[in-house]
């Protein structure tokens, strides 16, 4: 049967197992104890005269004669299907640890068989390990479920999960990508795709691996047939690796299944604020999950005692590390820049002042620190730290020259994104080029700020240090607060906004604080720089009626069904939807969109996520544009980006920007606004329509409550101006 070993003699225990499958739900534990108590053929027999079974004849009743075994049996291996049943060679005995295990929420027992669909036997994946977790996976989980699965694979295991949205796709993908063999386990019948975004990968485990269901084939995917199946993928396999769970996530079903089998249970833990790891947290504290952070932890768990064992993580070792501990007191006590004698070192060490003279000799020796005159001070070129030549010829082969790059040439409408550049107009001293990239990697790793945050400081900062280095400052540590005052005031007289001063006045005073806290320069002389107070404007917004028209005119313009037109109406109804950030947007994925929930993952500000709902008018235009229109543009390069631009790249802000005006144009008195004036018209008319200002805050990824707060105004001064025309006595 489909080239796999299914024993013959069993074809009728095969036909009576189908036959009750079609007759009752998978994953009912009084059925799998009736067959295992009575037989197959019993129990079938008995659910067609409709005999008492425990009440399992009563539910039976209205599927009775709807279906014939051996067809189906037929039809099934025309499409691909195989029927395993126990007994089968293919037949997973782990499988068999179900029947006694006690159910879980209803659930439980052996199944009655399962439907295979792929090249791969089940018997050839006894090794295996489940990564399962969130759908609604963070970027975070999603790279790590991905970097264990493809380690569990490169091992020669097999990884199972169940093809869904977040941490299981993550895992397939991660396995398909070290070469290694994969199983996806259905909620629906195997001859089916769900969900239907997943259709290329589940079709390729089909082509090449295997996919595997007890639901008959057409069953459709339940919320029931969906914990019926955790049960499975837990029995499948030698352990269970949860990545990331919400306290009500399914993956928990899946764990407590693998607990109940005494199967090895582990879990990743998360950042203790991000409720997508919250249930993994749960378990690593009261289920006697095991923690696990790296895929080796993994193998360490369910291989043989002994056979893979992990060493344990140590930094790496450093020159000082060999240094005696009274070796290391003297040099503690070494100067920086300027020189100190043996006497002075000594009182500041707390060392004899004898002992202090060899251990500095034999510091000198070891290139630690160099005699200057009759006193001592640090090399410089410490063997612990890079000396400063070292360092910037390692950062020149490493960071792009700040000094020799200019703003990026505005592309067409549909231009892919570039990464961003820091603008210069005269080359900057090469001590300010180094300190420049060491900011630069203080703001993105320590900081974790986004490239365009990254891009704004480092645009301000080298603006500042070009008007310093013209001043004559060619040292940072010459730096003075005139220095960052007449720069500001120089960018009045350029004509830069209120609101421009502050933000760079912010800039200049975080890097200051930076330079002196990092030892750069002896004292901050940006600590007294204050910054000019920014005008709060309050901004423009769509009424109700022109929202809609904004929204009707792009549905116009997609009368033909272009791809390009269907993207548009998508764009313009989720960002009013939403109200989410247009470098939001152009950053979604198609997994980050769950049409059946009607929610999207957003990545923000500080690489904070939210998930933010919407509604049937913008899930209809996704599931067009999703089903009609991304397949057309949709190229090699694509990747999982959820909006694509003309050439199949993902889609560019600066043409989600172009899109909006030309759209608004078209709408009657309507103010001149882009994608963040949809942004403010979702918050007010999420306002007016009696949200909370908490909830709102919550939907825009605010940090503050006060920049929410902004738009109580909008709405107030639209109060007054309906009181004074509507009330008699205004």
């Amino acid at each position: 049967m489909s080239g796999r070993d299914v024993d013959a003699t069993l074809d009728e225990d095969r036909l009576h197992r189908l036959g009750i499958a079609h007759l009752t739900e998978p994953g009912d534990p009084r059925v799998s104890g009736l067959v295992d108590d009575l037989g197959a053929s019993v129990v079938h027999e008995g659910l067609l005269r409709g005999l008492d079974l425990h009440g399992v004849e009563l539910d039976a009743v209205a599927r009775v004669g709807a279906t014939e075994p051996a067809r189906v049996l037929e039809r099934g291996h025309r499409a691909g299907l195989r029927f395993v049943v126990p007994g089968d060679t293919e037949w997973p005995t782990r499988l068999d640890d179900l029947g006694p295990a006690e159910p879980v929420a209803r659930h439980g027992g052996r199944p009655l068989g399962l439907w295979v669909r792929g090249p791969l036997g089940l018997h050839e994946v006894a090794s295996s390990v489940a990564v399962v977790g969130a759908r609604a996976a963070t970027t975070y989980g999603t790279d790590i479920g991905a970097r264990i699965a493809a380690g569990v694979a490169t091992s020669g295991r097999a990884v199972v999960s169940g093809a869904a949205f977040g941490i299981d796709q993550a895992a397939h993908r991660g396995a398909l990508g070290a070469d290694g063999r994969t199983v996806g386990v259905l909620a629906c019948g195997a001859d089916r795709v769900y969900p239907q975004a997943h259709a290329r990968l589940i079709e390729h485990l089909a082509d090449e691996h295997c996919v595997v269901s007890e639901t008959v084939p057409g069953g459709a995917p339940t919320r029931m047939r969906f914990l019926s199946r955790n049960r499975l993928i837990a029995a499948l396999t030698e352990g269970t690796v949860v990545v990331e769970a919400a306290l009500r996530s399914g993956a928990l079903n899946t764990a407590n299944w693998a607990g109940r089998l005494h199967r090895h249970l582990m879990g990743v833990p998360g950042p203790v604020t991000s409720t997508q790891s919250a249930g993994v947290h749960q378990l690593l504290r009261e289920s006697g999950a095991l923690l696990v952070t790296h895929p080796d932890e993994v193998l360490e768990v369910v291989a043989p005692a002994g056979e893979q064992m992990t060493t344990r993580a140590r930094g790496a070792e450093r020159p000082r590390d060999r240094l005696t501990h009274r070796q290391r007191q003297v040099l503690e006590a070494v100067p920086l820049r300027r020189a100190a004698d043996d006497f002075s070192i000594a009182g500041t060490a707390g060392v004899a002042p004898l002992e202090v003279r060899g251990t500095l000799l034999a510091l000198e020796e070891a290139g630690f620190v160099r005699r200057e005159g009759v006193g001592w001070r640090l090399a410089d070129d410490d063997p612990q730290q890079p000396g400063p030549k070292a360092k910037r010829a390692s950062r020149a082969a490493a960071v792009p020259r700040l000094d020799r790059v200019s703003e990026p040439p505005v592309s067409p409408e549909d231009a892919e994104p570039s990464e961003p550049s820091e603008p210069s107009d005269e080359a900057l001293p090469p001590a300010y080029v180094a300190v420049l990239s060491d900011y630069r990697r203080h703001l993105e790793s320590e900081r974790d700020l986004s490239a365009h945050s990254v891009r704004a400081y480092l645009t301000d900062l080298t603006s500042m240090l070009e008007h310093a280095r013209r001043l004559g400052h060619d040292d940072l540590a010459s730096l003075e607060l005139r220095t960052l005052r007449s720069w500001l005031a120089q960018q009045q007289t350029l004509g830069r906004s209120r609101t421009t001063l502050a933000r760079r006045a912010t800039a200049a005073r975080v890097f200051t604080a930076w330079l002196a806290r990092t030892g750069r320069v002896p004292t901050d002389p940006g600590a007294s720089l204050a910054s000019p107070k920014a005008h709060r404007v309050l901004p423009p917004v769509l009424r109700r009626d022109e929202a809609e028209s904004l929204v009707r005119a792009a549905a116009e313009h997609a009368d033909d069904g272009s791809p390009v037109g269907l993207r548009d109406v998508a764009v313009l109804e989720l960002l009013y939807a939403t109200g989410i950030r247009v470098g939001e947007l152009c950053g979604l994925d198609v997994d980050d969109v769950d049409t059946e929930r009607h929610v999207v993952r957003v990545l923000g500000k500080g690489r904070k996520e939210r998930t933010v709902p919407f509604g049937r008018p913008a899930d209809l235009a996704l599931r067009l544009w999703l089903r009609r229109g991304r397949p057309l543009l949709a190229a090699e390069h694509s990747g999982p980006a959820l909006f694509l631009g003309a050439r199949g790249g993902r889609l560019d802000p600066r043409a989600v920007r172009t899109l909006v005006h030309r759209r608004i144009a078209e709408v009657p008195g309507a103010p001149d606004i882009g994608p963040h004036g949809l942004r403010h018209t979702a918050a007010t008319h999420l306002l007016e329509g009696g949200a909370d200002l908490r909830s709102v805050q919550e939907l825009l990824g605010h940090a503050s409550l006060a920049t929410t707060q902004l738009y109580t105004h909008v709405t107030t001064d639209r109060l007054r101006r309906a009181y004074q025309q509507a009330h008699p006595r205004a």
